[in-house]
């Protein structure tokens, strides 16, 4: 059974955290859209709290996880943790991690209780408290240039990843026949 709603924004990306919606507004990536109750009958219209984030360090907001008793918000150069402030519906944040380097969005995925993320310069994997580099041999053949195309998923504790790499020559790999 599906409930649909008239008046529903929408969103980039959007994750269910303890009875909360939270969603990053698909027309502003700047900011995110939550209701502290899930409990809604078809027809009703619910009023979204808003949290913007203007400026600052992180850039646009990408994603959105649920993890541990948290929800992580993935930005451009940052993780933020965002969690309801007392017993009120606002909410408070603090800045967990900014990265140096561009944060690839579609590389970012949940594995069991990491995320995982490709940024420029390496591969890391967040665990809630933590952003720990992991060491691939594979990364200098990664061709960073095309990665808005790049795509991610994990399945049963492995991490996935869809990108082009650059084997060096010109022989192609991984084409069917008579494709370039």
């Amino acid at each position: 059974n599906f409930i649909t709603f008239s008046d529903m924004p929408h969103f980039s990306d959007s994750c269910i955290h303890e009875n909360s919606f939270y969603g990053i507004a698909a027309d502003d990536d700047s900011k995110i859209l939550y209701t502290t109750s899930l409990n809604l009958k078809e027809g009703e219209t619910t009023d979204f709290e808003e949290l913007v984030f203007k400026g600052g360090e992180g850039e646009r907001l990408r994603r959105l996880f649920s993890l541990n008793d948290y929800v992580y918000l993935f930005r451009d150069n940052g993780i933020v943790k965002l969690y309801p402030y007392g017993t009120s519906a606002k909410l408070s944040i603090s800045h967990v991690y900014y990265s140096p380097s561009y944060i690839l969005a579609n590389t970012i995925s949940r594995c069991g209780e990491e995320i995982y993320f490709f940024t420029r310069d390496g591969f890391y994997k967040f665990n809630g408290s933590s952003v720990d580099r992991i060491e691939l041999d594979v990364f200098d053949l990664i061709d960073l240039s095309g990665y808005e195309s790049f795509a991610s998923a994990s399945q049963g504790g492995k991490y996935y990843l869809s990108c082009k790499m650059n084997f060096g020559g010109d022989e192609l790999l991984g084409c069917e026949e008579n494709q370039s």
